[in-house]
């Protein structure tokens, strides 16, 4: 009862620092958690406190939520189609788009979009950005909450 009640006053934001991270807990066989961070498009790296194990299975949702690119059009966080071209590298997660939510682990770094679940191939603590070229964050602009769901813990 005493953690339902913890994770109830986070959750509605009665906690001091809850102005970016909230998180609710949930009780049952297997223990889930929920927590909602908020992404700013011009870093290039937001921690988010969450320390994860190898094994560890995450869901992302950033569903319905937009940011921008280097002056770009708004854009959601699948990303800007087309984009990057060979003149335009290096990006910081190679494979993905502009604008395209990713996150990482150490030096283990992965594309989001906006929603996906992925196993943790690395322990440490859980990062997100906006896929961007190197260096190159101070053009963005706006933020995007994403949800975060532990569905399994190692």
């Amino acid at each position: 009862m005493r953690i339902a009640l913890v994770g109830l006053l986070i959750a509605v934001g009665l906690c001091s620092g809850c102005s970016t991270m909230k998180q609710t807990a949930f009780n049952g066989s297997s223990e889930k958690s929920e927590t909602v961070i908020r992404v700013s498009a011009t870093a290039d790296c937001v921690p988010t406190g969450i320390k994860v194990n190898a094994g560890d299975v995450l869901h992302f949702d950033s569903k319905e939520q937009k940011w921008s690119a280097g002056g770009a059009l708004l854009t959601g966080t699948d990303g800007l189609e087309g984009t990057p071209s060979k003149e335009e590298l290096p990006v910081a997660v190679e494979g993905g788009k502009f604008a395209e939510l990713a996150g990482s682990v150490g030096s283990w770094k992965f594309l989001i979009g906006s929603a996906n679940t992925i196993t943790m191939i690395r322990s440490g603590e859980l990062c997100l950005f906006m896929n961007d070229r190197v260096r190159c964050y101070g053009d963005n602009s706006g933020a995007v909450e994403v949800i975060i769901t532990r569905a399994r813990q190692k």
